[in-house]
């Protein structure tokens, strides 16, 4: 089949209506269960309590520091579906760089029953950094095969690497008897995006210019230099139940105060149950 190129190098098409700050003060509600989640200025309200604190905005990303632990606050919508997202540092997590994850969402498309961001699978890295830390335990810069989201550690990618791609899948266990709304958007989440350590995001280098190949297509596209998730239009349709192969490549980057390395943390996909 011919193969169908687009390149494109204006800055991504970003649908985040909550971008400003206008999700606060409003509930959202845990994807998975029934919670909700309210942000103010001076506290996150979850169903166990309040937890004081002041919430800051920043060009990169929002925050809130709150009296037991600092979160950082992604959001977006996509398809009318709201999606925010709290990351944040616990005991539990078994990477060194990795946070916890927290969603909740606003299903307002109609054609939706539910909606959430699920992490595309990673089926390959072209090369990644490697670190010793001071216990001389090595850090892996990779999500290897697992999902590639802030429950892993971010990929890093030396900037003079001779390839820097990665290769990833929509691959999740699905029910039978549900239909699955197709993939549209592509939801990147940019640099090193960290709650327990801020910081890092500037200090690292973020992608800038990126190439997405999958099926018969190919474009290039130009990130915004932001750690708030950031969607791009596909040309044409994934179908979330075939493992297409997507290949993102880092053509140009933003450079870090301090590091030459390359980090994304994430990227992610609408999975959104049709109604009957």
């Amino acid at each position: 089949m011919k193969q169908k190129s687009i390149f494109i190098f204006l800055f991504v098409i970003l649908t985040n209506l909550f971008a400003d700050g206008n999700y606060l003060n409003q509930k959202f509600h845990y994807i998975s269960e029934y919670a909700t989640v309210i942000i103010s200025k001076d506290y996150i309200e979850f169903d166990t309590g309040k937890e004081k604190g002041q919430f800051l905005e920043f060009p990169k990303f929002d925050m809130f520091k709150g009296e037991k632990r600092n979160y950082i606050i992604l959001n977006c919508t996509i398809e009318e579906d709201f999606i925010l997202t709290l990351l944040y540092k616990t005991g539990k997590n078994f990477y060194r760089y990795s946070e916890w994850e927290e969603q909740y969402s606003k299903v307002s498309n109609k054609l939706h029953s539910s909606a959430a961001l699920q992490a595309f699978q990673t089926v390959k890295t072209s090369s990644y950094i490697t670190e010793t830390d001071k216990f001389n335990e090595e850090i892996e810069y990779t999500p290897h095969g697992s999902l590639f989201n802030r429950a892993n550690n971010p990929w890093a990618v030396s900037e003079t690497a001779k390839e820097k791609y990665i290769i990833i899948a929509p691959r999740k266990y699905r029910v039978e008897g549900f239909s699955y709304a197709p993939i549209n958007y592509l939801v990147f989440l940019n640099g090193f995006v960290c709650a327990d350590k801020d910081y890092l995001y500037e200090q690292n280098s973020r992608a800038r210019k990126i190439r997405i190949s999958y099926n018969d297509v190919t474009f290039d596209i130009e990130l915004q230099d932001i750690g708030n998730y950031q969607s791009i239009k596909l040309p044409s349709p994934i179908d979330p139940l075939l493992n297409t192969e997507i290949k993102i490549e880092i053509l140009d980057s933003y450079k870090g105060s301090k590091y030459s390395d390359i980090v994304i943390s994430g990227i992610y996909y609408l999975d959104a149950v049709l109604k009957d």
